[in-house]
């Protein structure tokens, strides 16, 4: 994954465009909704 972002970064991305890709990549996952729904 920090491979990708570098390789990202080189190709013009940034680090703040990347850091939103994963949190985004994430928060699609049922595992994190799970433990959201049950926080919140």
């Amino acid at each position: 994954m920090a491979d990708d972002i570098l390789k990202a970064i080189d190709n013009g991305s940034n680090l703040g465009a990347e850091l939103t890709k994963i949190n985004k990549f994430m928060q699609e996952k049922p595992e994190y909704k799970k433990i959201y729904n049950n926080t919140y």
